[in-house]
């Protein structure tokens, strides 16, 4: 009995070791903020749904998850001033973004026409983290940026157009900005009243546009509008902060929201 207990307890150890092993790993090695993943990939799988099954199209979205990943260790490595310890993943995810980009212009040097802004982004984003200015609204606008003119890239190295690249670019930097004004409002300055404010009043004129000029966007301007008055109202009134995760999850939902409109729209 005693052995099957040992037994017992030594394998329950080593799953929570083997789970504990696990969550390292994924803090080491991939973005430590869950909801940034979407948010990033919004623009581009708005396009990959547009340009349907293309194999170049899917080379560019692997291409650009790896890229995602490796300003997320840059980020780190430079936020902590050079410390070694990032060294290794920025190492791996640069030499498979440099086999993944070689392997994409074999097949369409156009490409190449976008590496000196992304070059330029993605050093400008090097700095915030540099200066502790990764949250800052300059340095989210940076990343806004990059995300949404990822539409345009798809689009012109599949169709060689880019019309319908800069419509979803511009419709999802609209949608973005709202979510970081957002997202402010519920963490670092939610006793702003000025962000506040700026983040209503932002939302309300996504869905003045959405009325105006273009209709069928207008379920996730209210959704975004419903969610960017009510949540922070509830901190206020209740005078209790809802937890980041709360957030987290509602800007999930409203990502999720935006794109399948998007989508919708451009069908």
């Amino acid at each position: 009995m005693q052995q099957q207990f040992d037994s017992s307890l030594s394998k329950s150890s080593s799953a929570q070791l083997k789970g504990l092993g696990v969550k390292k790993f994924l803090r080491a090695w991939t973005s430590n903020q869950p909801g940034a993943w979407l948010y990033a990939m919004q623009a581009s799988i708005i396009a990959l749904s547009v340009v349907g099954r293309n194999g170049l199209a899917w080379m560019i979205f692997i291409a650009w998850n790896i890229c995602f990943l490796l300003q997320s260790m840059l980020e780190r490595f430079c936020k902590s001033h050079g410390n070694m310890k990032y060294f290794k993943q920025v190492l791996v995810y640069g030499i498979l973004f440099a086999l993944f980009g070689l392997a994409i212009v074999v097949v369409n040097r156009s490409i190449l026409l976008w590496v000196p802004l992304y070059i330029v982004l993605g050093a400008i984003s090097c700095v915030a983290a540099w200066l502790h200015q990764e949250r800052s609204i300059w340095s989210n606008c940076v990343q806004i940026i990059a995300s949404c003119t990822m539409a345009i890239v798809m689009v012109h190295s599949v169709t060689a157009q880019y019309t319908i690249g800069l419509i979803i670019a511009v419709l999802c930097a609209i949608f973005q900005f709202g979510c970081v004004l957002f997202v402010k409002t519920m963490i670092r300055k939610r006793d702003s009243v000025m962000y506040l404010l700026f983040s209503i009043a932002w939302h309300v004129i996504i869905v003045i546009f959405a009325f105006v000029k273009l209709p069928e966007i207008l379920p996730a301007a209210l959704f975004a509008l419903m969610r960017a008055v009510v949540l922070p109202s509830i901190n206020r009134i209740r005078g209790i902060y809802l937890k980041p995760v709360v957030t987290g999850v509602v800007e999930f939902a409203t990502t999720i929201v935006v794109v399948l409109n998007i989508i919708w729209l451009l069908q």
